[in-house]
């Protein structure tokens, strides 16, 4: 494990650049597809959580309710799915201003485990290998529609790559979507997520980015950002 290095976009740090093939393999030929980018403990007062309908799939971890509005999403909280605190070499976010929607690549998508798994391997290899405070993305939307919430939002993210994290929301879709678009239910649910965000922190709709936005990058896949453009034109 490396050491702790700060994840801030002005410190020297190692930052995960997915090559167009969308994945690497990492110990004992666990193929990781990541398309993830650069990174981001507790200023949590200043962002509201997300509220969390019930009731939660068997499967998965338990949600929780919030009677704060009707304008609700069925989110995991990160101590639902992980123990691992935000480490110490972690930016806080310091206000929001965009959103950036990324897909996760086609390996964790078709490898034949669960979303929750796919969650937690994404943590482990972002804080084990890179050495980064917490998961690179603030919120993970699986297939089923369930959404994940990653690193907290008081947090600035690791996903953009140097200061492009800076007050800027990562959200990715688990699955490959350069060829296919993601399910229904996972474009409804990025619709109320990104709907949400742009109503809570006033974002325009030219400030909802794809991760191909920022950097080059076949990410969030051709797909899903034909999906991105036909949104922020309609919105």
């Amino acid at each position: 494990m490396p050491p702790k290095q700060s994840d801030s976009p002005n410190a020297a740090h190692r930052e995960l650049d997915v090559s167009r093939r969308g994945f690497l393999f990492v110990s004992a030929g666990l193929a990781l597809g990541l398309t993830s980018c650069r990174s981001s403990q507790d200023h949590s007062d200043h962002y509201p959580k997300i509220p969390f309908t019930t009731p939660a799939p068997k499967q998965h971890p338990t949600t929780k309710k919030s009677p704060q509005t009707s304008h609700t999403v069925r989110v995991i909280p990160r101590d639902q799915w992980t123990k691992r605190p935000v480490s110490s070499n972690a930016d806080p976010m310091n206000g929001v201003q965009y959103i950036t929607l990324h897909h996760t690549g086609e390996h964790l998508s078709s490898s034949g485990i669960s979303d929750l798994e796919v969650v937690r391997r994404i943590e482990r290899y972002h804080a084990d290998h890179l050495g980064w405070a917490a998961i690179g993305y603030h919120f993970l939307i699986g297939r089923d529609g369930i959404i994940y919430e990653g690193r907290p939002l008081a947090w600035q993210g690791a996903h953009c790559g140097g200061d492009n994290n800076k007050h800027n929301i990562g959200i990715t879709l688990i699955g490959h979507f350069d060829t296919n678009l993601p399910s229904e239910i996972q474009l409804n649910q990025t619709t109320r997520l990104l709907n949400y965000f742009k109503k809570r922190y006033k974002i325009p709709s030219k400030a909802v980015f794809g991760h191909r936005d920022w950097k080059p990058t076949i990410c969030p896949g051709s797909e899903l950002y034909n999906w991105l453009k036909m949104y922020r034109k309609a919105s």
